[in-house]
């Protein structure tokens, strides 16, 4: 199974029964035990057959949105599909967006792509300080900007006009319905959760990168999404950089945040949970926030605790863990980690002994 098309689909590719079935194996994955994934699967041909009938005929309309809040790392409302309505996002993103856009973002955009991700922009930002210390040793500034309620504040017009590239006007229609699902009254704001947001989040702010790369030609420069670093020596370029940018914003009906600020590179930076360090030899450290680790440590308790109730399995509850160290295996605070891993292990056996007896 294929999760990716090579090339962007034609329309009647992309909703065909076959794609409809591969994107239903994508979006299930994970999800199996979810209710609505198993009434899905329980009448399956039937519920694509419906599905590739709406899509062909140019009468399937978005369902309502699910809306729950998550509270780590801080309060955020997510807004949940259907999962009829994931299937016809994957095969859209899958089969479509993500060949089509996959040369057409600078590499330094790093959030949400194929090969690409928090890993990626964690190793990418440590070169570029390694580079610039070989070149100017400490003796620069970083840039960090961090945009004002960026999903919030996207504004459904201008999004349609980045997407006004698309080729396949059967596509773009079915793009610009997703979006106008949401908020139609004041056609602003993305829901946090879908996959059409996710890709929207990483173009829009396009041609801020164009900005930042070709016209202001930062070299040090790499984006998450709304976060962004610029790494120059000259503290005066920067602040003209930020200039420049709030004009941009301005014309993406955006704004950078309070937190936005030039400052010394030996001062160090937060970036994706973990805070740069660099060294007077120039060798830099990647060390997991305060917050992060407390945060790590309340996760690993809770998942201690509903396996010993039996709310979750061992295969869960490894597979949970997995995802932590994944995300953390290149910073510097892994004997956190190693110990949870021990705990966990030994929670584990101890707990098969007792089911023996």
């Amino acid at each position: 199974m294929e999760k990716y098309s090579e090339y962007p689909l034609c329309f009647d590719e992309l909703t065909s029964f076959e794609k409809l079935l591969n994107a239903h194996f994508v979006a299930r994955a994970g999800k199996r035990h979810k209710r609505d994934v198993i009434e899905f699967e329980n009448n399956l041909f039937s519920n694509l057959v419906v599905l590739e009938s709406q899509l062909k005929n140019n009468i399937y309309k978005v369902g309502e949105y699910n809306t729950f809040y998550i509270f780590e790392p801080k309060k955020r409302e997510i807004q949940a599909l259907s999962y009829r309505d994931r299937i016809v996002q994957h095969t859209i993103c899958d089969n479509y967006l993500t060949p089509f856009y996959k040369n057409r973002l600078i590499v330094c955009n790093c959030a949400c792509q194929v090969g690409k991700g928090t890993n990626f922009a964690r190793q990418k930002l440590k070169q570029f300080f390694i580079d610039f210390y070989k070149k100017h040793q400490k003796n620069g500034y970083i840039l960090k900007c961090d945009v004002k309620k960026y999903f919030s504040n996207i504004n459904h017009d201008i999004l349609k006009q980045q997407y006004c590239r698309l080729k396949d006007e059967r596509v773009k229609n079915l793009i610009y319905n997703i979006i106008d699902s949401y908020h139609s009254d004041t056609k602003k704001g993305l829901p946090i959760g879908n996959q059409v947001s996710q890709i929207s989040g990483v173009v829009f702010l396009d041609k801020l990168d164009r900005l930042i790369k070709e016209k202001l030609r930062i070299k040090y420069y790499v984006r998450y999404m709304d976060d962004l670093i610029l790494i120059h020596e000259s503290k005066q370029y920067l602040f003209y950089c930020l200039e420049q940018m709030k004009k941009c914003l301005t014309q993406l009906d955006l704004q950078f945040n309070e937190k936005t600020n030039v400052f010394p590179i030996k001062n160090g930076v937060e970036f994706l949970g973990a805070r740069y360090i660099v060294s007077t030899t120039g060798k830099v450290f990647l060390k997991v926030k305060k917050q992060s680790k407390q945060r790590l440590r309340g996760n690993v308790k809770t998942l201690l605790k509903l396996y010993k109730d039996k709310i979750i399995d061992e295969n869960y509850l490894r597979n949970t863990l997995a995802g932590f160290y994944g995300n953390t295996k290149h910073l510097s605070a892994n004997y956190f980690y190693l110990h949870s891993t021990w705990r966990i292990k030994k929670i584990v056996n101890n707990s098969k002994k007792l089911q023996k007896k």
